[in-house]
C-alpha cells in the first residue's frame, strides 16, 4: 500500500496463494485450456495499471492501461482494480481446471492429496476474526432518524458538503455520510454518483448558498460579495433543499466553514459534542422541493434513502 491517507484500500486484489500453486501445477503439466490463459492474462496484465510497479516500486514499464485509458468509452472504466475482479474469475477457472485434470490424469496418485488441497484452502481462505475499522454509527445521527412515518419532511445537510463522483469531487463529501444514512435514513444534502454531467456540477456551484458551501468545504475562501449572495439566498436554499438539520463534522470542518454556516443559515444548536454540532435553522420556510416524478428532481442534490 502507498502512503497516501486515500490509498483506497479497498481497490487493492488479492487472491490465493495455494489456487495460484494450483494454476502453476495445471500450467506445467499443459492441462489448462489456451481460451481461458490467454483471456485470463489479458485481464491480469489491465489489472497492473499504467505501469507495473514490483513490491511498491515503479518499473515503468507500461502496461496496456496506460494506451487503454485514453479510448473512448473504455476509459470510463478507468480503474484498474475492476479488472482484477476479471483477472480473479478467470485464475478461479484456471485453478478448478487443474484441479479436475490433475485427478482425472493420474497426477494426484495418493487419497490424501486432495482432502489435503482442501484443508490449505480453508486454511487460507477461513474469515477468521481480525482487527477491523468500527462500525458503529455516531449516537448523534440517532436525533436525526426517520421514525415509522417514511414521508417525514426534512432532510439532512452534512458539512463538509459537495457532490461527488467517479471523475471529480466538488466540496467535500465524505462516503461516511452514505454509510451513515443507512442508519438513519433520511434524504441528504449533496451526494456521490458515478457519474455526475457537467451542466448539472456548474449548477450546483452557480447556486448563491450552496456554492458558498462547497467553496469552504473544500478549504477556500469567500470573497465579500459571494457571501452577501449565499445570505441573501438563504431561504431559497432551505425551501429548495428542504434542510431541516445541520450537521457539522468538527473533525473535517474549518472553522470558517461552521462560522459561515451558522451565520448565514441561522441555526440554533441541537446538540453540541466534542465530534458533531447538531443544528437546526430557525424559521425555515415551506419545503418546496421538486417531487420524486418531477424532472427537476436532481439526484446529486437530494439523496433518497436506500430500500
Amino acid at each position: 500500500m502507498p502512503p497516501d491517507p486515500d490509498a483506497f484500500p479497498e481497490f487493492v486484489g488479492a487472491f490465493s496463494l495455494v489456487a495460484l500453486a494450483l494454476v502453476a501445477l495445471g500450467f506445467w503439466y499443459r492441462l489448462l485450456p489456451r481460451v481461458w490463459v490467454i483471456f485470463t492474462a489479458v485481464f491480469v496484465w489491465l489489472s497492473l495499471g499504467p505501469f507495473v510497479h514490483v513490491a511498491g516500486v515503479n518499473t515503468n514499464i507500461i502496461g496496456p492501461w496506460a494506451l487503454l485509458r485514453y479510448v473512448p468509452v473504455i476509459g470510463m472504466a478507468r480503474s484498474p482494480a475492476r479488472f482484477a475482479i476479471v483477472a480473479a474469475l478467470g485464475l478461479s477457472l484456471l485453478a478448478a481446471f487443474a484441479i479436475a485434470r490433475l485427478r482425472e490424469q493420474g497426477h494426484w496418485r495418493s487419497a490424501w492429496v486432495a482432502p489435503l488441497v482442501a484443508a490449505l484452502l480453508t486454511f487460507e481462505l477461513v474469515p477468521a476474526p481480525r482487527l477491523l475499522h468500527s462500525a458503529a454509527v455516531p449516537e448523534v445521527y440517532g436525533l436525526v432518524a426517520t421514525r415509522a412515518n417514511r414521508d417525514e419532511v426534512g432532510r439532512l445537510l452534512e458539512l463538509p458538503t459537495g457532490v461527488r463522483d467517479g471523475t471529480s469531487s466538488l466540496g467535500d463529501f465524505s462516503a461516511l455520510s452514505s454509510y451513515f444514512q443507512t442508519s438513519h435514513r433520511r434524504p441528504m444534502v449533496g451526494g456521490y454518483l458515478s457519474r455526475v454531467s457537467s451542466w448539472r456540477k456548474a449548477e450546483k456551484r452557480r447556486m448563491p448558498m450552496f456554492g458558498a458551501l462547497m467553496t469552504l468545504s473544500e478549504g477556500g475562501a469567500l470573497a465579500p460579495a459571494e457571501a452577501l449572495r449565499a445570505r441573501n439566498a438563504r431561504d431559497a436554499f432551505l425551501a429548495r433543499s428542504c434542510a431541516r438539520f445541520v450537521l457539522i463534522d468538527r473533525h473535517r470542518a474549518s472553522a470558517a466553514l461552521h462560522d459561515f454556516a451558522v451565520s448565514s443559515l441561522r441555526l440554533t444548536p441541537v446538540r453540541l459534542d466534542p465530534d458533531y454540532a447538531l443544528y437546526t435553522p430557525v424559521d425555515p420556510p415551506p419545503c418546496r422541493a421538486p417531487s420524486p416524478g418531477s424532472r427537476l428532481t436532481d439526484v446529486s442534490w437530494l439523496w433518497q434513502p436506500a430500500e
